[in-house]
């Protein structure tokens, strides 16, 4: 399922944009029924009681602990694939079925490339690749 890729993108997005958790802060249970006349208040069918002036057991904000966000390499780009040895004709096939941009120099078979195999790379970033005999 996507769920799992889904919940990391999101996250990764929230945390970008600095969209903070919503926190939720418990306070006292109601007095028995006092719900009740709260819901009739609400539709219009009665008064709510007065709250008591007492002051009711301390109300303690939740903890906000900074949750540790496994990114997944997808939400910023594929990884660069293992080019080295290939001829140039081979790696625009491999490239160009990735979806990716590649861009370069010489010819013969790669001998240097950049980023280099399994590291990301930055979406719409191009791979660069050096030819040599």
């Amino acid at each position: 399922t996507a769920a799992p890729v889904f919940r990391e993108v999101a996250q990764a997005a929230l945390r970008i944009l600095g969209v903070v958790p919503d926190v939720v802060k418990p306070g006292p249970p109601p007095a028995e029924g006092e719900e009740v006349y709260e819901d009739l208040a609400i539709a219009g069918l009665g008064e709510a009681p007065e709250r008591p002036s007492r002051p009711g057991p301390p109300v303690r904000e939740a903890a906000v602990e900074e949750a540790s966000l496994a990114v997944s390499p997808y939400v910023f780009g594929p990884r660069a694939p293992n080019l080295y040895g290939k001829t140039l004709r081979r790696v625009l096939e491999e490239t160009s079925r990735a979806g990716l941009r590649v861009e370069y120099s010489g010819s013969g078979v790669v001998r240097a490339q950049y980023p280099p195999p399994g590291a990301v790379l930055p979406a719409g970033e191009p791979l660069i690749v050096e030819l040599a005999w």
